[in-house]
């Protein structure tokens, strides 16, 4: 009986620190080439699986795009200036875009160029080529951010 609560406990505790992570934005985005109309970033993550963790380095990359800027290329600024107005007044938009994967149609290209497992959890380097044009027009005509000028 004794043995037996022992191995219970055991299996609960393996249980419970299964992984499972949650996305964080981190300034683990750099900028790899740009011009006026597309940016390419490489975008650090690391999630329980590569899957995941390719979704967090896209979402990563768009959400310092929108929200930080990136600093040394044509989008130092933040495209959406100020965050916290922005997703409280337009949170089903953000929630389709970034959570829903809707950026994936501005990605031009995204490749993970390294990939590593380390104490269970996999870590990427991911290239994500954006086409800025179509992003700021989309954000345009969504409400989202004014023209340029305006």
């Amino acid at each position: 009986m004794k043995y037996s609560i022992i191995l219970f406990l055991l299996l609960n505790i393996v249980a419970c620190n299964k992984v499972n992570m949650q996305f964080q934005r981190s300034g683990s985005v750099n900028a790899v080439e740009h011009e006026n109309s597309i940016i390419v970033l490489s975008s650090l993550a690391q999630a329980e699986n590569s899957d995941k963790a390719i979704y967090f380095a896209e979402r990563n990359a768009f959400e310092n795009l929108l929200f930080k800027g990136i600093p040394n290329t044509n989008q130092e600024s933040p495209m959406v200036p100020n965050e916290n107005n922005a997703m409280n007044g337009n949170a089903t938009f953000f929630k389709n875009l970034l959570n829903n994967q809707d950026y994936k149609r501005f990605v031009m290209d995204s490749y993970t160029k390294s990939n590593s497992r380390s104490n269970g959890l996999d870590y990427v380097e991911q290239i994500v080529k954006i086409d800025l044009r179509a992003f700021r027009s989309y954000l345009q005509s969504e409400g989202i951010t004014k023209k340029f000028g305006l």
